[in-house]
């Protein structure tokens, strides 16, 4: 007896192996991928995420697909917080029945950036970061902080984070050399104008 297709994504994809049902092809495009249902979803959603857009799914079922997404998305990162930590009922977002009419009342569509990107979590990381570690408040303020991240943002998506040897060791090593190279330019500077004003002192 054929195993029943629980998850929605089914209804818009199709297992073209008996016997691996994690090779599907999209109902609409018709494009054939490994994966199964999980990197169908990216593909519908058009999230690019290792799997290319489709390029005919009817917008609606695009949106639904992004929802999808962005359900499953907040479900691990709650599943991640600690106790103290833990999101209040009131934050929670409605959760999607699965279908096309759960999703159209949800009222005025978002853009992908807008539901995968949820800007409270990434905030609450950082200023958690700051209470663990009593960091000062006025680092938001800083200009190296700001680049940091800008930086981290630039990168995107699988960024290998500094070890504790690169933090302490490497790069503490280049940010010395740095600076003595900057300190080094303006000895030189400092040679050459009292030179200057020692030839000055002796015309007068």
């Amino acid at each position: 007896m054929t195993k029943p297709k629980l998850d929605i994504t089914w209804e818009h994809c199709t297992s073209t192996d008996p016997n691996n049902r994690s090779k599907v092809k999209c109902n609409y495009c018709t494009k054939v991928m490994f994966g199964g249902v999980n990197r169908m979803k990216h593909h519908l959603a058009g999230t690019r995420n290792g799997v290319s857009l489709c390029p005919v799914v009817d917008e609606n079922v695009k949106q639904l697909f992004i929802k999808l997404l962005a359900g499953i998305e907040e479900k691990k990162s709650k599943a991640k917080d600690d106790e103290c930590f833990q999101v209040d009922s009131d934050e929670e977002k409605p959760k999607l029945d699965g279908t096309l009419k759960s999703f159209a009342k949800r009222g005025t569509q978002k853009t992908m950036n807008e539901v995968l990107k949820d800007r409270k979590l990434v905030t609450r990381a950082l200023c958690r970061l700051l209470y663990g570690e009593a960091l000062p408040f006025n680092l938001v303020k800083s200009s190296l902080w700001k680049k940091a991240l800008a930086l981290v943002g630039e990168y995107g998506k699988g960024l290998k984070l500094p070890s504790y040897h690169e933090a302490r060791v490497t790069y503490l090593k280049k940010e010395v050399d740095c600076v003595e190279e900057g300190l080094n330019k303006y000895k030189e500077e400092w040679k050459k104008t009292r030179m200057a004003n020692k030839g000055r002192s002796q015309i007068f």
